[in-house]
């Protein structure tokens, strides 16, 4: 498991080919092992996301998010995970923007990269999932807006314009 995460996620780089064929021998191996072998690398994989997120490391978290995405493509992981990863980063993107301007890049990029990887598949496991994660961004997203209009600390839809980019 250690060596699989420490191949595919890098604080340096993307590394969207590694995730993909690292994704496809956890697969593999956990058919012919058994499942609880996805079950510990997720569980790892979560972990390591969670480490990763806290100390703001951009490449390092896209990697274990796309990494994520192909063991979802592969059938090895349930939607609802990728969709509770989803809603996650749109509430801390648009919780960002109180706190300060540029610190929902990590959250955009990690969308970006999921929703990249996923976006069909999810459209066809449970639409309306996803239509009910771009209302929550469309509220989120008015109630940012509004924010961003009485405050005159940060620039005016520097933020917002781009997350409209992402889901529109």
């Amino acid at each position: 498991v250690r060596s699989v995460l420490g191949s595919c996620i890098s604080d340096e780089q993307a590394l969207a080919s590694l995730a993909l064929i690292n994704a496809a021998i956890v697969r593999a191996v956990s058919l012919a092992v058994g499942p609880h072998v996805t079950a510990l690398f997720v569980e790892a994989l979560v972990l390591r996301f969670e480490d990763d997120y806290s100390q703001l490391k951009d490449h390092a978290c896209c990697n274990a998010a796309l990494l994520l995405a192909h063991l979802y493509n592969f059938g090895a992981v349930h939607c609802t995970l990728i969709y509770e990863l989803v809603r996650r980063m749109i509430l801390k993107a648009h919780e960002s923007d109180v706190a300060a301007s540029a610190s929902g890049e990590l959250e955009l990029s990690v969308l970006l990269k999921l929703l990249g990887a996923v976006g069909t598949q999810l459209r066809s496991d449970d639409p309306a999932a996803l239509v009910e994660m771009i209302k929550l961004h469309q509220s989120n997203a008015a109630t940012t807006d509004q924010r961003e209009l009485l405050s005159s600390s940060s620039a005016p839809g520097e933020n917002t314009t781009t997350r409209k980019r992402v889901f529109n």
